[in-house]
């Protein structure tokens, strides 16, 4: 059966027969495009044909969703590890650098609690002869006191202070003289505390939103109620 002839639509003084492929619109000769064995009006017409196509050959593919799914997950982790890790080595740059040594008898060591698995102690041996004591005096303050045996004596599980720490040995003789053994400098710190710790007064946001903070107090019997009632809401916040 013939089609019955209707105006182009863009020559409305022409009768044609053909439509387009996909919007279906009268053609006529002049107007009509011929891609992929198909008549189209134009080539908008034919790229949104072309879409619809590729996008059914996407949907046929089982489990598309969980793929994409997958994919953005691994590539969302990729790029959260490679901020972070430009983050710390920001932090490990940002570390100042020990002060010079003025003294022969002082030494200078850095202790970061990060970047190495250490414990905030430190033991002290000394080797020496004779019978004298010995007494090891932290930040002018004495830590412990005892008698050399057997020419060795041990200062162990010695707490660091965070921040500096002044280690001062010094030998005690029977006749009452006094020799220093030696001195050191402990910086003991921890780049994570200090990043978490920093204040943050303003944050550029993209909508208003409030920041609650809450104070959990000497213990954390209170925190447990908090988070639960937070979490039924999906809030956030901050506990110190």
């Amino acid at each position: 059966m013939a089609r019955i002839k209707q105006a182009c639509k863009n020559h409305p003084q022409r009768l044609t027969s053909r439509r387009c492929y996909y919007c279906h619109a009268p053609i006529c000769t002049e107007c009509q495009q011929h891609i992929e064995h198909h008549l189209f009006c134009g080539y908008w017409c034919y790229l949104r044909w072309k879409t619809k196509q590729v996008s059914t050959k996407f949907k046929a593919i089982p489990h598309l969703t969980t793929i994409a799914l997958i994919v953005l997950i691994l590539l969302s982790n990729l790029i959260l590890f490679f901020y972070f890790s430009h983050q710390l080595s920001d932090l490990k740059s940002k570390i100042p650098a020990p002060a010079p040594v003025s003294q022969k008898d002082s030494a200078w060591f850095k202790i970061d609690s990060v970047f190495r698995p250490v414990q905030n102690q430190i033991s002290f041996a000394v080797a020496a002869s004779g019978q004298i004591s010995v007494s090891l005096w932290q930040n002018g303050n004495l830590v412990q006191f005892s008698n050399v045996r057997n020419g060795y004596l041990n200062f162990t599980n010695v707490p660091l202070i965070y921040g500096e720490n002044h280690f001062v040995l010094w030998a005690h003789k029977a006749n009452g003289n006094t020799q220093l053994i030696d001195s050191l400098n402990i910086s003991y710190r921890s780049a994570r505390l200090e990043f978490l710790a920093r204040p943050v007064s303003m944050v550029p946001v993209q909508e208003k939103l409030v920041a609650l903070t809450f104070d959990a107090g000497s213990s954390n019997k209170g925190a447990d109620t908090l988070l639960s009632i937070l979490r039924q809401k999906k809030l956030h916040c901050t506990l110190f």
